[in-house]
């Protein structure tokens, strides 16, 4: 399949931290194959790369923050990894403008430590009134990104998804789990319909 900038991978990994994930969002009442969603990443470079944030890509030798080709990418990635691609005219502008959106996130560390994971138990609460209540104007935002945190932010900074919901509550970059991507998600009705819509998964590997 050929990719574009900005078409959202969606990935089942192994592992220890992948198995936890997959836990906590069977906790967080995530059903389906949704509840297998474990990592979130974007095509960049017109399709050509991947921008993500990842504990370690040790094939690459970076943390964090990153951008690498797509294909080594695929070949290295342990798990199953799809690709919801998003419907809209890409032009020149929007390449650079994209591509200024992510390299600026690029070396920022992955969520670690007990904030991180204060921040990281926080994104699957289903309720507004308990996230304004524990998490009031993102409190608990770090620094360190995580994978979906990364990709929703680069999105919202390129209008592609909406800052605020149906019901005007703030929409917090860093509160949308893996789960929440997937075919169904919270996520398909976070996105501009203005400007894009998005596709339903297809397999890559």
């Amino acid at each position: 399949m050929q990719m574009q900038t900005c078409d959202v991978l969606i990935c089942s990994g192994r592992g220890k931290l992948p198995y936890r994930i997959q836990e906590y969002n069977r906790l967080m009442r995530a059903r389906g194959e949704s509840a297998d969603m474990t990592h979130v990443a974007l095509a960049a470079g017109g399709g050509q790369l991947v921008f993500e944030s990842t504990a370690n890509n040790r094939w690459a030798g970076k943390k964090g923050t990153q951008i690498n080709p797509i294909d080594k990418w695929l070949d290295h990635y342990p798990g199953r990894v799809w690709v919801r691609p998003l419907y809209f005219d890409r032009t020149a502008a929007f390449e650079e403008e994209a591509a200024n959106a992510m390299w600026e996130k690029v070396g920022r560390p992955y969520e670690h430590g007990i904030p991180g994971l204060l921040e990281l138990a926080a994104c699957g609460i289903e309720w507004p009134w308990l996230r304004r209540l524990i998490d009031a104007d993102g409190r608990m935002a770090t620094w360190a990104l995580h994978c979906s945190e990364a990709a929703a932010k680069v999105l919202m900074e390129l209008s592609l998804m909406r800052s605020f919901d149906c019901a005007g509550n703030r929409i917090y970059a860093n509160k949308l789990p893996p789960y929440e991507w997937w075919l169904g998600g919270r996520v398909d009705g976070l996105l501009n319909p203005t400007l894009c819509q998005i596709g339903d998964p297809v397999k890559l590997k």
